[in-house]
């Protein structure tokens, strides 16, 4: 199974940028990656619904100050997606504000590269493994959860 990967950029310059840095990354990863952009808040919203990506790096400008709403609207609709912020700079505030939302990262894009987006994809996809298995260890122990929503994509290894 490919991972998706949803580019939130409403900037085209950027967007071309990232598209550079997701090319740089794809070779240093040993699985699949699929790719979708989106411009706007409401383009990020039907593409998650629709297409249901594992992540989505999403750029600040998309919501600027209300990007940690944003995420945390994000994780109570989809709350398997792994959410990527690409800060407008360093500042330690944009970083306490989308972990606080329920990012699995912030980087300033300045300092976004190919290996960092690799790095951070394969933890991602380990992590998304580790819950799967852990899942259906549960579902063993507890055949009741069966009955419960279950998002989880990635088959137990």
């Amino acid at each position: 199974m490919a991972f998706r990967l949803l580019i939130a950029e409403p900037h085209l310059a950027l967007q071309e940028a990232v598209r550079e840095v997701v090319a740089a990354g794809r070779p240093l990863l040993p699985l699949d990656l699929e790719v979708a952009d989106a411009a706007t808040l409401a383009e990020v919203r039907a593409r998650v619904a629709a297409w249901r990506p594992h992540a989505v790096l999403l750029d600040w400008d998309i919501a600027a100050d209300a990007t940690p709403q944003f995420v945390r609207e994000m994780g109570r609709h989809a709350p398997d997606l792994r959410i990527l912020v690409m800060l407008p700079a360093s500042e330690p505030r944009y970083r306490a504000a989308i972990w606080d939302a329920g990012a699995c990262a912030g980087i300033p894009r300045d300092r976004m590269d190919g290996e960092w987006l690799a790095t951070v994809v394969c933890l991602m996809r380990r992590a998304m493994e580790r819950e799967g298995r852990l899942w259906h260890r549960a579902v063993a122990r507890c055949p009741v959860l069966r009955e419960l929503p279950q998002d989880l994509e990635v088959a137990a290894r």
